[in-house]
């Protein structure tokens, strides 16, 4: 975990790559050991740490996906989402920063992956960043929407270079 940008109760998953190997390696080993014929004895266990670690797995990857959102969508919607007509998505990434600062402070406060991972039977993380995906969703669509509105009122200069009608191509050919 890393602070962002230099924000109070703000952090960010850092480079996870090296636990994301090791939980790949870990799931690659448990299912080894199901295929083993002579897990009869401690399938039961085996079966819970499968079924924790894929979890995990699993948040894991909807908080990637929710940090690259949330780094992408904050710097627009903190500022000027008012101006832009976007106050409804603005409420809808406020809810979801909130909810997201909530579980970022929770793991800076508990970051053994353990802890999270053994919240596979109510799940209460995994749903609320899916939740706020699934906004993140609608948030980028509105602002798509009206970035697309404003390059139709506003179009770059070089579509009228090409034009004949373009005051500065009638001045460049006389």
């Amino acid at each position: 975990m890393i602070p962002y940008k230099n924000v109070t109760e703000a952090y960010i998953l850092g480079n996870n790559e090296d636990m994301i190997t090791r939980l790949d390696d870990t799931l690659l080993t448990l299912s080894n050991i199901l295929a083993s014929r002579f897990v009869e004895g401690i399938r039961p266990r085996v079966e819970t740490q499968v079924r924790m670690f894929r979890h995990l797995q699993e948040l894991l990857d909807e908080w990637a996906i929710h940090q690259t959102n949330y780094i992408y969508l904050e710097p627009i919607l903190s500022t000027n989402a008012s101006q832009m007509g976007l106050q409804k998505e603005s409420s809808k990434f406020k809810t979801a920063e909130k909810s997201w600062r909530n579980i970022m402070k929770r793991c800076k406060e508990n970051p053994f992956c353990r802890n999270w991972a053994e919240e596979s039977v109510n799940r209460t993380y995994f749903q609320q960043l899916k939740n706020n995906n699934a906004n993140f969703e609608i948030i980028q669509k509105a602002l798509d929407d009206y970035l697309e509105k404003k390059r139709e009122h506003f179009q770059r200069f070089p579509a009228y270079v090409g034009s004949s009608s373009s005051p500065t191509t009638s001045c460049w050919r006389s």
